[in-house]
């Protein structure tokens, strides 16, 4: 068992380890899908809500950081864009984390933490529903186009558009755990005022500033479990690893779509679980849900890889038919 010394709690380091694998595997087949899940199975798991958050954000600068320093990645974007984003992003990471901190000492946080993820929860699962039966309208999301973009309307894009995003993507970080990398993008490529071909680096940037604030923040503050925080982030890495030999068209089927979208509604079911109480009753439905979709998601990488391998086997053996 390994000690957590900050909440005097015992837990399954083995756990903890395969938690970070399924959440690896998840974020290798959809990553919005993982950096979504990864504070609500931790506080599932058992670790206090300050605690899941400083993880989730320690989890969001280490993958920004690999990022960043794969050399295939572009280099360039504006340079003003760029420090806009960034400043913006670690003031409202500063806020963020400040309010989490200051919200812990007399509870509210955890309640404020698994409203915010049911909701969060509940509306992803609606968008990997709705991306099947509508064609996307808006460049580089998943979501379904059932209104015109809104930016024309009251966020133009400009310098004070890129300042909205990065203090709303560093507060969310700070605050929920939430990626900073993942709803920068999202907010950039929608109201942004920098091209769609450079979003990525750009939040990738902006989120290794704003997670790497909130994390000296949580750090200064002893809300870090630096030895519980490695293991989660060894298991991330290896089912990253692991998920990347998923064939590719596996993550696009509609049973991948489906169960991931069971998952996050089993996950919210569960977080309204352990807010009335039912803490061992949630846990357990939580984990059950998130292990069980990834063994899905290997068992269907197996049955296509197998399946593909007959066809082309019958491809080959089928005669070919002669002209005279």
């Amino acid at each position: 068992m390994l000690y957590l010394p900050l909440t005097d709690l015992f837990v399954n380091p083995g756990a903890l380890l395969l938690i970070g694998i399924c959440l690896g595997i998840l974020t290798a087949v959809r990553n919005w899908c993982g950096n979504l899940l990864l504070v609500p199975a931790l506080n599932l798991f058992g670790l206090p809500a300050v605690l899941a958050v400083s993880a989730g954000t320690g989890g969001d600068f280490a993958q920004s950081v690999t990022v960043m320093l794969d050399p295939g990645e572009g280099k360039h974007f504006p340079h003003r864009t760029a420090f806009s984003l960034i400043a913006c992003g670690m003031a409202g990471s500063a806020a963020g984390s400040l309010g989490i901190l200051l919200l812990s000492g007399d509870g509210p946080a955890a309640t404020l933490l698994r409203t915010a993820y049911t909701s969060l929860l509940a509306a992803g699962a609606a968008v990997l529903l709705l991306s099947r039966l509508r064609r996307r309208g808006w460049p580089g999301t998943l979501l379904p186009r059932l209104f015109s973009p809104p930016s024309r309307f009251f966020l133009p894009p400009g310098p004070h558009s890129t300042a909205a995003i990065g203090l709303l993507t560093g507060f969310l970080n700070g605050f929920l755990g939430l990626g900073a990398a993942l709803t920068g993008k999202t907010l950039l490529e929608r109201f942004g005022p920098a091209p769609a071909g450079i979003t990525g680096r750009l939040t990738r940037l902006n989120a290794v500033f704003t997670a790497g604030t909130a994390l000296f923040i949580m750090a200064a503050a002893g809300r870090v479990e630096i030895l519980a925080l490695l293991l989660l982030l060894t298991g991330i890495f290896i089912g990253r690893s692991t998920g990347a030999i998923l064939p590719p068209a596996l993550s696009r089927s509609l049973p991948v779509q489906c169960a991931l979208a069971a998952l996050m509604l089993l996950t919210a079911a569960a977080l309204c679980l352990k807010t009335a109480g039912a803490a061992e009753t949630a846990g357990l439905l939580g984990l059950t849900g998130l292990l069980a979709s990834c063994s899905l998601l290997l068992l269907s990488a197996l049955g296509y890889g197998l399946l593909r391998r007959f066809l082309l086997k019958r491809t080959k053996a089928a005669p070919v038919p002669q002209h005279h």
